[in-house]
Formats: C-alpha cells, structure tokens, sequence
C-alpha cells in the first residue's frame, strides 16, 4: 500500500485536509489512498479519532497510515486520539483548530476524492480571493462521469436558496481556516447544514462548484452513519429553521414555507428507505 514514490515528485497546496475517524479501520485507507493519489497534494493531513471503540483497530490504522504519511511525502501529519466520542462535527471544529494552512478540506473516512479534486478547487480558490467557502457534486462509488474545465462557471449559494435546498456536501468543501464560526458544539445531526446556514448568513461568499470531485459509497438511507437516523435529521433541520426565525434571521413566512418543504422531503425519503 502506499506506493506513490518519493517525497519531492508532488507539489503541495496550502490546505489542510481534515478527517474526523470514528470505527473507519474498513474504509480510512480507501480515504486517504485517495488523497496521495490527488495530482496536487495538501501541505497537512489532521486525523481526528472521535473515540473508536472498536478495539483498537481505527487508532492503530491512523498511526500506520501517519507513519508513512510521514516517510513517503512531505505532507505535516497531525492526530488527536479523543477519550469521549463527541460527533463528527466537534471532532472537525478540533482538526480545525490543529490546522495550520490557509485553507480546509473536509473529507469523512468512508468517502473518497477524484484524483484532481484537490488542484481544481484549489485553483478556483486561488483566482477568487473574495471566495470563502467552495463545494461540488459528488458521485456514488467512484464513477465519475464530468470533464473537467477550467473555464467552469461558478455558483453562488445564497441564503435562501440554501434555506429550501443544501448544496453543500462535507465531503466537497474547501474553506478559508480563517472562517470564525464553528460547527455547533451541541449538534450531532445537521450540523454541516447548520454551520453552512450560519457562514453564508453572516456574510461568508459561498459557490458550488458544478464538477463531479467526490465519491461516497454507501446509500442515501443506508445503515450506519448520521443520515441513515432519519427522524433526528428531520428533527434538527426544524430545529436550525426555529433558530433562524426566532433569532430574526428569516420571517416567519420563509420559516412556515422552509419547514413545510423540510417536512415533505422528510417523508419522501421515510418512503425511499423502505427499499434500502
């Protein structure tokens, strides 16, 4: 495994790619084969154990795969080994604070890039510094079907449109670290939902990259994972539209209209999941 030559045949971007690991020892190494497989590899690579209680086998998979993050390539390896599981999103905010480039990618154990993800978005960062946050499509098990153009157009995520739609997948978003707001301590369901709700809110520029750069390999509503729990995913999708209204983000017109098509789509998916 991790055969891809020596440390001084890649070029490096300035991001930090962050990890949050929690009993991942069957798919941590598919995630990151595919960022020493990326055309442009990260500065820094921050694995977070969010408490594995699985033996050992994910805390003993992290230090393997730093080990030779180490020899092999030129990448600054980081780990932090969390005595309470605290969610994904808290154990991200922590990867968060250990990083030290200036910009973050966010990839979850069980998903994986496309071999350019890293150079493309990167290089969109570059050219638009008024940028804060980019995202893309994904694709399920690695059939990627885009061509990749550098002259793609870019676009925006405004407030409302993200109020009836997230388009905002964890496993596509490069950001700025200097970004102050943090995924919700309290939140383990939504909670990529809510920090991106809280960013563009406040003012952060965000834009959806229209290229297929990420891959997932499980089901929508498959076990396992946060959004196979269906009802407190509905639960606190309604919980970040009460917020907003309460705290005067939205009216309360926006905040019936947000949660009604919340609802809907609910019960959609509570229909497609009896077929997974």
């Amino acid at each position: 495994m991790f055969d891809h030559g020596s440390k001084n045949i890649k070029n490096y971007a300035d991001v930090s790619v962050i990890i949050p690991c929690f009993n991942a020892s069957d798919s941590l190494l598919r995630a990151c084969e595919s960022i020493l497989s990326q055309s442009l590899l990260p500065t820094e690579l921050i694995l977070i154990d969010d408490a594995s209680n699985d033996g050992g086998r994910t805390s003993v998979l992290i230090s393997s795969i730093l080990d030779k993050f180490s020899k092999d390539t030129n990448i600054l390896c980081k780990s932090k080994f969390l005595d309470v599981n605290v969610g994904p999103g808290v154990a991200r905010n922590i990867g968060w604070e250990m990083a030290s480039c200036q910009f973050l990618a966010f990839l979850d154990a069980d998903d994986t890039w496309h071999p350019k993800k890293i150079e493309f978005q990167y290089a969109i960062m570059r050219a638009n510094s008024h940028l804060d946050l980019t995202c893309h499509y994904s694709v399920k098990n690695e059939k990627y079907q885009n061509i990749l153009n550098s002259n793609i157009d870019l676009f925006p995520l405004f407030f409302l449109k993200m109020l009836f739609k997230n388009f905002i997948e964890t496993r596509s978003v490069m950001l700025k670290r200097s970004i102050p707001i943090r995924f919700e301590k309290h939140t383990r369901f939504a909670e990529d939902y809510r920090l991106w709700l809280d960013m563009i809110g406040n003012g952060s520029i965000a834009c959806l990259i229209p290229a297929q750069l990420g891959s997932t390999y499980r089901n929508s509503y498959s076990p396992g994972g946060q959004s196979s729990n269906l009802i407190k995913m509905e639960q606190s999708e309604l919980r970040i539209y009460y917020g907003l209204y309460k705290n005067s983000k939205i009216n309360f017109l926006i905040f019936i209209a947000s949660a009604s098509l919340s609802i809907l789509k609910f019960l959609l998916r509570l229909i497609r999941s009896v077929s997974f």
